[in-house]
């Protein structure tokens, strides 16, 4: 899944043995379920896993990894794009004025 930098996405996987945890079991405190934004998206490699699409989290600051020669990205596949459904209540504000000019 390919995300872009300053996207919302929601845990949707934070089980170490799910894919991989690059030897972290603990996932740096990542929580299914918690919202995060991306900082970097992209494809890399380490020498265990192979190549893959991972991403780093403004939120969460994951050590160094020498196979990579740097900050370790979690696989993209445990997150999804946060949707968000933009609310008008101007129907609701029109039924009500409705009722209080018939009451009249």
């Amino acid at each position: 899944m390919n995300f872009y930098v300053g996207q919302k996405v929601v845990c949707i996987n934070n089980d170490h043995n799910a894919y991989h945890s690059l030897g972290n079991p603990e996932m740096d405190g990542l929580q299914k379920g918690a919202i995060y934004t991306v900082r970097w998206n992209g494809t890399t490699h380490h020498p265990s896993f192979g190549t893959y699409q991972g991403v780093l989290l403004n939120e969460i600051i994951r050590g160094y990894c020498p196979y990579i020669n740097g900050e370790t990205p979690y696989s993209a596949g445990r997150f999804r794009p946060v949707v968000e459904h933009k609310t008008n209540i101007s129907i609701f504000k029109e039924i009500l004025n409705q009722s209080e000019l018939e009451e009249v």
